[in-house]
């Protein structure tokens, strides 16, 4: 079973299979499996919490943000409360005793941008955790949790073998944008709209397409602004994309990048989902070009909460294409700038207005 709304997997015991399925858990998603399973999240101040029952060889991971929610909001597996409770209850469902479950928890770290802050949601996630497996009568065989920077964790879900590691602070080299790109790909979330308009307010109309991510709701900002190099349009399914034009994906729809033919060109795939996370339409755009068109498309990250979408916009920059993350300084969710930074993935680091200049191609009226 698979509910990717609730932020929930199981898979029921049909046979022990010796291929391992792959699972990637998004901040507020968890994941419980009866057959051999490798369950993988990054984590920051988030914390996840690995539950498995010895004799029935079975385990899973969850991926939880805060420990409880706020007043007013419905609880689910973004906290806590419910992440380790409803882990727990999924692997009682696919058979295993509540009462042989072994516990290992991870993360809670102190990230860039606001130290203090993200080391206090550590605290509180940690602290959490133990409570609450306390109150389970859970038994804690390992902690990995505070520290600097992220962590990528590993879960086999049929041996509780856990590989935890420390995303250590890279410097990435000196790379010149290609003058093959033909694509940029513009990531972020709500909080992001007063650094999209700086960054494109300033790149010319000789400028790429510039595909704009579900997540931004930018069109709100744009009515009136005649000032710009570049037009810009709602983005409609199968769209050719054209240079000295901005796409902007309609608000919660996860949007992809594909061949338009053989002759080079791009197009948007528009595929319309309720209730789809942030996250998941900013890895959908870029996971997109991915797999289509690395060698000639760019990235730029303008923000997010705490470290989703990371897994891949780091997976792009490792097929080395060009990637602009905005100044965890400026940015009004640094958390996700400041990870893609210390993981190494950011070709470039720039101030909103002044990412236009890494791609060369201004609007002469604002650049100055």
């Amino acid at each position: 079973m698979c509910f990717s709304r609730a932020g929930i997997h199981s898979r029921l015991p049909e046979e022990r299979k010796s291929v391992v399925k792959r699972i990637y858990l998004y901040p507020g998603q968890l994941s419980a499996s009866a057959d051999p399973a490798e369950i993988t999240t990054l984590l920051g101040s988030c914390v996840a919490v690995a539950l498995f029952d010895p004799k029935a060889q079975m385990g899973g991971l969850n991926h939880y943000l805060l420990p409880e929610a706020p007043a007013g909001e419905e609880t689910n597996p973004r906290y806590g409360s419910a992440a380790i409770a409803l882990l727990r209850e999924s692997l009682r469902q696919l058979g295993a005793s509540p009462q042989r479950l072994q516990a290992k928890i991870y993360g809670g770290s102190r990230s860039l941008g606001d130290a203090s802050r993200t080391q206090r949601v550590g605290e509180l996630n940690s602290r959490f955790a133990r409570e609450e497996l306390a109150r389970f009568r859970i038994p804690i065989l390992l902690e990995d949790v505070g520290g600097d920077g992220g962590m990528k964790v590993a879960l086999q879900t049929h041996t509780f073998s856990v590989d935890a590691r420390r995303m250590r602070e890279q410097t990435p080299p000196e790379q010149s944008l290609a003058r093959s790109t033909r694509v940029i790909a513009v990531v972020g979330n709500m909080g992001s709209q007063l650094s999209l308009v700086a960054f494109l307010e300033r790149l010319g109309r000789d400028a790429p397409p510039v595909v704009v991510s579900g997540a931004i709701p930018g069109t709100r900002l744009l009515k009136g602004r005649p000032e710009w190099g570049m037009s810009w349009r709602l983005a409609e399914n199968q769209e050719v994309l054209e240079n000295g034009k901005v796409y902007f994906a309609p608000e919660g729809s996860a949007t992809e990048v594909t061949s338009a033919g053989s002759d080079g060109a791009f197009q948007v795939a528009i595929h319309h989902h309720k209730k789809i996370e942030n996250q998941e339409l900013n890895a959908c755009l870029i996971q997109s070009l991915s797999r289509g068109c690395a060698s000639s498309a760019a990235a730029v990250l303008l923000g997010g909460k705490m470290d989703s979408g990371a897994e891949a916009f780091v997976e792009f920059s490792k097929l080395g294409a060009f990637t602009v993350v905005e100044s965890p300084d400026s940015a009004a969710f640094s958390e996700l700038p400041s990870f893609v930074v210390k993981w190494g993935a950011a070709t470039r680091v720039l101030p909103a207005g002044k990412i236009a200049e890494a791609f060369g191609v201004l609007n002469r009226r604002r650049a100055a």
